[in-house]
């Protein structure tokens, strides 16, 4: 869903026909368009010329220009962006289609990701855009200046950004004047001088004053345009100039309440009532006006404050919008206070009513807000939160949450329930959500509603490790959703099917962790039929998306490739559709398995290679570990552990040593810890790989997460086996089958390729002797369905069927570069080391000692100057000795 737009924020101010034209700040200004990568930044107090400045700058460029005029309402990081980039494209059509697309998506990426897409589409320009930020001291959110740092840090060419503000923002300023990349204009630049405000009296303001006055007026303003334009209202009709100049003293605070008081004495008490009333309001319409004062005139007010120069600023160019500038607003809306301090609520309340009725809501809770109407706030953001939610503006949200005293949002089980999903779904405040969620247990809810507060249990559950209570609570949400979801179409509650959706996905994923794929498959077919009744705007597309790819997913566990293809593609082009980059990069990494699985090896590196270019330029953060984690077994597959290793070393995944580095729930950081053991399997490193595994086995039987449960006893089965224990390994093969029968878990075990299919041999020997250990539990039917997948080995070599399914041939070494380079030998064991041979089976293999094969593992180790088989495997592959 997009943002609400009030275009007026765009509007480029015109400079009115008797401005002071003031060359000298222009072409200060017209530097910043020359040197490249710098900025201009405007700073300096309210009424010294900044936008009256910029809007003299702006005309006179034969560049497109971009304007936005901010205020405290952008602090929300997506409004912001949205504004921003809505803007670059007023002059520039579609250049930040892509990066709006992923603003707009229910979880963004970073602000930083977005803006790397939005400096791509700029840097193919080829033109200059000038963009104006108004006002940027409204802006007060940490995360609005680090994204804009990024944007200045990598500004493109055809870029350039200029900054008006009260105060400087908390940017790295030394360090862009230390790489000469900006450009300042400041106070001191900003006051007029007696020869600027010599032609502003006699031009302007139609005042010939002599030479000495305007040296006085200048001097006791020091150049302040407010200041000197107040004097010239006042001055206006008054005979006796040098005594108004004598009184004309004190600081800038002083002389502004002095000349605001002689320029509202000087207008009819009607229009210092109409100007009283009205200063509550941010922009000024006629409609609107009429609304707050109860007058039927304004339009016609506004029209006279115009021509009279009065402070008051167009937004646009058929005069229905304005603005006062905001020093006098400031002022009047003091002046309010302390006149009529109890008509000011009811001025907001009347505010507030019309933004509703017009729906803009936004305006409309700050306005309730403002009148302490915190009955009318509670119903408004209420109504608010769901369309807000779906756009991520969560700053928004939070800031009313916290506006509203407890007392009001208890009384309101909605507003408990909302409030606990936005905490739930954006923030790491689980505790206040889970206590947020409790106030409303005993509370009757709408249907909807009360499936909300199950799927938010299921989440709380799913947090803890839950898996029993989460699938409980989702089942409870998916039945709620199911039986209104019709009803909902039919009566317009637009949130409902969505919900609907999500429940299905969240209970096809803990049924999926508890190892119950045909229930998981079931519940997809379920929600099939309300996807299709669904209208396929974003959101409900978004969803619709992500079901198809994660049925696609299940499927192919059940080595239904075709199938499982379809409903990934599908998935990926609703995906590409809605511009969702987290569920596309999902779809690319489970595509490749099944292409991959299909023996289309280099379609599926080509798929890998498109995940790894979206989660490094794109910077996708969410679930990140269990994404991560694909790409490890994918490469792996590939034969390629050293990309798989590149991966891991990026990000610390183990989370049974220690937390991974982004939020996630256990059941999805599981993933991280099980790819890690992948790494040690690969590399060699098999006590390691054994250590881990033990670990992640007792977690995962604690949480009753089968799946991770089943995906460790298959590595464990196949690090027992290369450390020659082959007992204990043909046990775990024979406990993981026995979990996995019942469900049809295929790909599961064919993945593993020929290290594996040549343990199920093994198993089924030991079956058939009827072993004691092993003559119960899996059925040999199931052994020999998955043995007849296994793509056929090239050779019975025992290093072939070590090697991972369709990776590349080792190939022959190339001469090498070592002072002391390695025997025939040396490299015969270092082959069999990186194929992941224990040193029984190395010796076993070469027929010799394990005395000599450990002999020969000390010389490499020396030769290539590392210290174990993991180090010892990457230096032989940067050195091309295989």
């Amino acid at each position: 869903m997009s943002v609400p737009l009030l275009t007026t924020k765009f509007y480029i101010p015109h400079p009115r026909p008797s401005v002071v034209s003031r060359p000298r700040l222009i072409e200060k200004l017209r530097v910043g368009l020359t040197r490249p990568r710098s900025f201009t930044l405007l700073s300096g107090p309210a009424g010294f010329g900044k936008t009256t400045l910029l809007s003299e700058y702006v005309v006179q460029l034969q560049q497109p220009v971009a304007w936005v005029s901010l205020d405290e309402d952008d602090n929300d990081p997506i409004r912001f962006w949205t504004y921003v980039l809505t803007a670059c494209q007023t002059a520039q059509a579609h250049v930040a289609d892509d990066a709006l697309a992923q603003l707009h998506t229910l979880q963004p990426p970073p602000a930083e990701a977005i803006l790397e897409i939005f400096i791509n589409d700029m840097a193919g320009l080829s033109q200059d855009i000038v963009l104006v930020l108004d006002d940027y001291h409204a802006i007060v959110t940490q995360a609005i200046h680090a994204a804009l740092l990024f944007l200045l840090d990598h500004l493109p060419d055809h870029l350039h950004l200029v900054l008006a503000t009260r105060v400087d923002p908390p940017l790295p300023l030394a360090r862009f004047r230390a790489r000469d990349q900006i450009i300042e204009l400041r106070t001191a630049d900003l006051r007029f001088t007696i020869d600027e405000t010599a032609v502003f009296f006699k031009e302007a303001m139609g005042l010939p004053l002599s030479p000495k006055e305007v040296a006085a007026l200048e001097a006791r303003t020091e150049g302040w345009i407010a200041g000197l334009q107040l004097a010239a209202l006042s001055l206006q009709g008054y005979d006796n100039i040098p005594a108004f100049i004598e009184r004309l003293t004190g600081s800038h605070h002083y002389i502004l309440d002095y000349l605001t008081e002689e320029v509202l004495q000087r207008q009819p008490e009607s229009l210092q009532t109409f100007l009283l009333e009205t200063s509550v309001l941010d922009r000024l319409s006629g409609p609107l006006c009429d609304a707050v004062t109860g007058r039927s005139d304004s339009q016609h007010y506004l029209l006279d404050l115009e021509r009279a120069n009065l402070f008051i600023v167009p937004l646009d160019d058929v005069r229905t919008w304005y603005r006062y500038h905001h020093l006098f607003s400031d002022l009047l809306r003091g002046r309010l206070r302390e006149l009529y301090p109890d008509r000011v609520p009811e001025l907001h309340r009347r505010a507030s009513a019309w933004y509703e009725e017009n729906g803009l809501m936004a305006e409309a809770i700050n306005h309730a807000l403002a009148a302490q109407d915190l009955g009318r706030a509670a119903r408004l953001i209420e109504a608010a939160v769901p369309p807000f939610f779906m756009r991520s503006e969560v700053e928004t949200l939070l800031d009313w949450f916290t506006a509203l005293p407890e007392d009001v949002v208890r009384a309101r089980p909605t507003l408990c329930l909302y409030h606990a999903a936005v905490l739930m779904a954006y923030t790491d405040q689980f505790a206040v959500a889970e206590a947020r969620l409790k106030q409303v247990a005993n509370a009757s809810l709408e249907p909807d509603l009360q499936g909300m507060a199950s799927l938010l249990w299921s989440f709380f559950a799913l947090a803890r490790g839950d898996v029993a209570h989460t699938q409980t609570a989702v089942s409870e949400a998916l039945a709620i959703y199911e039986q209104s979801t019709m009803a909902a179409s039919v009566s317009g509650v637009p949130y409902l099917p969505i919900a609907t959706l999500f429940a299905a996905c969240s209970l096809a994923e803990v049924q999926a962790t508890r190892g119950q794929l045909r229930a998981a498959i079931a519940t997809f077919q379920r929600a099939l039929p309300v996807a299709q009744h669904v209208t396929l705007e974003k959101p409900w597309s978004m969803m619709i998306g992500i079901l198809h790819i994660t049925l696609g997913e299940l499927l192919y566990e059940w080595n239904d490739l075709d199938d499982a293809a379809a409903h990934v593609l599908e998935g990926i082009g609703l995906s590409c559709q809605t511009q969702n980059t987290r569920f596309e990069l999902y779809g690319y990494l489970v595509l490749a398995r099944i292409r991959q699985a299909q023996a289309k090896a280099s379609e599926a590196l080509e798929l890998i290679q498109k995940a790894e270019q979206i989660m490094r330029s794109r910077k996708i953060m969410l679930q990140v570990v269990p994404n991560v984690a694909r790409l490890v077994k994918l490469w792996i597959r590939q034969g390629n552990p050293d990309a798989a290793a590149d991966w891991v070393h990026t990000y610390p995944l183990d989370t049974v040593a220690g937390a991974p580095p982004v939020p996630t729930f256990p059941v999805q950081a599981e993933a991280g810890s099980v790819a890690v053991a992948r790494m040690f399997l690969a590399a060699g490193q098999l006590d390691q790989a054994a250590e881990l595994l033990e670990a992640i086995l007792a977690r995962a039987e604690d949480t009753q997460q089968i799946y991770t449960v089943l995906e460790v006893l298959i590595l464990q089965a196949l690090t027992l086996h290369a450390q020659g224990i082959t007992d204990r390994a043909l046990a775990a093969l024979n406990r993981a089958l026995t979990l996995a029968e019942p469900e049809g878990y295929v790909r599961l075990f064919v993945d593993e390729g020929p290290p594996l299919a040549a343990l199920l041999s093994k198993l089924l020997k030991a079956k058939r002797r009827r072993r004691l250990a092993l003559a119960t539990g899996v059925a040999t039917p199931y052994i020999h369905r998955l043995l007849s997948l296994f793509p056929p080995s090239k050779s019975d070599r025992p290093t072939d069927m070590l090697l991972p399914a369709a990776a590349p041939r080792l190939t022959p070494a190339a001469p090498q570069s070592l002072i002391d380079p390695l025997s025939e030998r040396e490299l015969e064991v270092l082959r069999l080391i990186a194929a992941g041979q224990s040193n029984s089976e190395i010796a076993q293999e070469l027929t010799v000692t394990v005395g000599t094969v450990k002999a020969h593992t000390a010389s490499i180790y020396r030769k290539l100057d590392v210290r174990n088989r993991m180090q010892a495997v990457a230096r032989a592959k940067a050195l091309n000795l295989f």
